[in-house]
């Protein structure tokens, strides 16, 4: 169990998380967000826990902001 270490990531950090996931629920994609610094959270609406390939349009889009901005910093 590493969660007391979370806070000690200092690397961009994207976390996707989907609203219908019922093996892994949104609200802890949440609470790693909340505790790795500077974490962005990416909600995928109405996926679960392959949302990959559920909502892949969606995913794909989550993850390039993501990158795209790091590209920036």
């Amino acid at each position: 169990d590493v969660r007391p270490r979370l806070s000690e990531i200092q690397m961009p950090t994207l976390v996707i998380g989907a609203t219908a996931d019922r093996m892994t629920p949104w609200k802890f994609s949440q609470y790693l967000a909340d505790q790795i610094p500077g974490a962005e959270l990416a909600t995928i609406q109405d996926a679960g826990h392959m949302m990959a390939l559920e909502a892949p349009g969606q995913v794909a889009a989550a993850v390039f902001r993501f990158v795209m901005a790091c590209e920036v910093r």
